[in-house]
């Protein structure tokens, strides 16, 4: 080949690859976005049906711009686009499966439940896009690694950068456009120019397999490289002494993004952000706990008494403090006898929202509504109790027999008569 036609041949990789890159990373920007409204308008996460919807848009999204390089090898439009995006649509949601039950129920570190779901997500995108490929591109199954090595990086992306920097695009942008633009313009290899009994099978295979080894240690240095750092650096310090937890219960002022209830429950610690799920944090030193579900930690304040007033949330870098919520409003009245938490145990009508059960243990009392987790409730006055994890009261109401009939319930400014049930 002379001069022109290498300068020519280098124009024309420059170009393909170019816009396999730049398409891969504009597909991956625009499905997080277009996705990301989708779960909103269907209710937010984590409900099953905006995670799907959110999956299915993103997949598509991804399948789309991605169709412009499959094009010249047949890949049909409409089996392309449907396969990524109901793939992604049952991947989406069981990766954040596969991520809870890995740290919630295994016990590991958010991290590997991180990695957890985003190996689930290239391989639902992926084996689907595969399955379309594998007719027209002669080595399609290396697709397979090339996608969980994308999305591996862009989770990278996502914890060293942020969401929206941008890095993720590019991340998964470079991996997959090269990738896909390789696989669509690769040429199988030559049959062997020997008599020997290899076949050229065998050599595509072998070199195959030589190559999705690569991948796969790609994988895995990608992994210890980017997250390895954000591996368990606190260790929970079991001398930390549980009964000091009920001076943490109550609720966090976390600004646009909520309010963070805090609850203990035995010798366990729990919070909850508005709109997530329940998550226990552990202590690694006095007032400082963490949790292994995310990259997070608080340390509680206390004022000159000793009382907590606040908090310290570290995540992803940033600091925010976030002030105690209405502290001062109750406080626990120390001389009601719990022993006459027994006359209040039993069964309480709330209407439509459910049933109120109310129960004893070890000298304190538990509320839990239909659906709810069970809470602490704590004694202001005789008969009159108070949550910290909300801004309710109940005020327990007695018949002519001195036996408790009922209660008013107050929240939110609004107040509900609940008889007891016998």
């Amino acid at each position: 080949m002379d001069k022109k036609g290498v300068t020519t041949m280098g124009r024309f990789w420059l170009r393909v690859v170019g816009m396999g890159v730049l398409l891969s990373a504009t597909a991956m920007f625009l499905g997080h976005e277009l996705g990301s409204e989708t779960a909103r308008l269907l209710g937010g996460e984590p409900g099953i049906w905006a995670r799907a919807g959110k999956g299915f848009v993103w997949g598509g999204v991804i399948a789309a711009l991605q169709r412009p390089i499959v094009r010249t090898v047949g890949v049909p439009l409409m089996r392309f686009l449907v396969a990524s995006a109901v793939g992604f649509a049952a991947g989406y949601p069981f990766g954040q499966a596969v991520q809870g039950m890995l740290v919630l129920d295994w016990g590991l570190n958010w991290v590997w439940g991180y990695g957890g779901a985003l190996a689930t997500f290239g391989l639902f995108l992926g084996t689907p896009q595969w399955w379309v490929f594998r007719r027209h591109i002669p080595r399609a199954s290396l697709w397979l690694p090339l996608s969980v090595l994308g999305w591996v990086l862009t989770g990278a992306a996502w914890v060293n950068c942020g969401v929206n920097s941008g890095a993720d695009a590019i991340a998964y942008g470079v991996v997959t456009g090269l990738g896909l633009v390789w696989l669509v313009h690769c040429r199988p290899l030559p049959p062997p120019a020997d008599n020997s009994s290899h076949t050229p099978g065998v050599r595509i295979l072998s070199r195959d397999a030589l190559i999705a080894f690569g991948l796969g240690a790609a994988i895995i240095a990608s992994f210890v490289v980017f997250f390895g750092r954000h591996l368990p650096s606190f260790t929970a310090d079991t001398t930390v002494d549980p009964a000091v937890y009920d001076d943490y219960v109550g609720r966090y002022d976390y600004g646009n993004d909520g309010v963070m209830a805090v609850t203990r429950e035995g010798g366990q610690l729990f919070a909850k952000l508005t709109g997530q799920s329940w998550a226990e944090i552990f202590p690694h030193a006095e007032d400082e706990f963490f949790w292994n579900v995310v990259n997070a930690q608080i340390t509680f304040i206390r004022d000159d008494r000793g009382k907590v007033r606040g908090g310290i949330h570290r995540q992803d870098g940033k600091t925010l403090n976030v002030p105690k919520i209405g502290i001062s409003e109750f406080t626990v009245d120390t001389t009601v006898d719990p022993a006459v938490y027994d006359g209040y145990v039993g069964r309480y009508d709330y209407g439509d929202e459910g049933v109120m059960a109310v129960t004893t243990e070890g000298g304190r009392l538990f509320a839990q509504l239909t659906g709810q987790r069970r809470f602490e409730v704590f004694p202001y006055a005789k008969d009159q109790f108070f949550w910290k994890v909300v801004d309710a009261q109940i005020t327990f109401v007695r018949d002519d027999q001195g036996r408790v009939s009922g209660g008013i319930h107050r929240q939110d400014g609004q107040t509900q008569n609940v008889p007891r049930l016998e």
